[in-house]
């Protein structure tokens, strides 16, 4: 044991069921918790596994359901300046993704409607240095269709989506 902590049975049989949940491993979790029986957090299971099901939507380039949850969460009361900057960046870093997956499609009109409906989302008057961002979004719709070749190639790189 740790220093000053001993867990009992029950306690190391809550934390196992929440880490599978945490893993998306739900019907593990659920048989785990059933033989061991501990009782799960219902909220947090269910908490887990929409996140899951956004990240596997991200995975399918489908972004709507994590900016749902973004929207959802981003004025949230409880959460501090700096919780509610990160969540704004997440917001932002979203709607690039989607504008760069219709710039590839070679959507420009989708692109630019995209742009107009969601400036305001874009928070570009109140964080000024996502403005340079948007501007490179905008000048690559010119690339709409060819952006791997562009010198905007970059809003193609697969690491942006990991990142998301």
């Amino acid at each position: 044991t740790t220093q000053g902590w001993s867990p009992d049975n029950a306690t190391c049989d809550l934390i196992i069921a929440e880490h599978l949940n945490h893993c998306g491993l739900f019907d593990v979790a659920e048989v785990f918790a059933e033989e061991s029986g501990c009782a799960g957090d219902p909220t947090m299971r269910a908490a887990c596994a929409e996140l899951h099901a956004i990240l596997q939507a991200i995975a399918r380039k489908e972004l709507e359901p994590a900016l749902l949850w973004v929207r959802r969460h981003s004025m949230e009361p409880s959460l501090n300046p700096t919780q509610r900057a990160r969540v704004l960046e997440l917001l932002f870093q979203l709607h690039k993704l989607a504008v760069a997956n219709l710039l590839d499609k070679g959507d420009k009109a989708g692109v630019l409607r995209y742009l107009r409906e969601n400036l305001g989302e874009l928070r570009v008057e109140t964080h000024p240095g996502n403005l340079s961002d948007v501007k490179r979004l905008t000048c690559a719709v010119l690339w709409a269709g060819r952006l791997a070749a562009s010198p905007y190639s970059d809003l193609l790189d697969p690491e942006l989506w990991e990142r998301a």
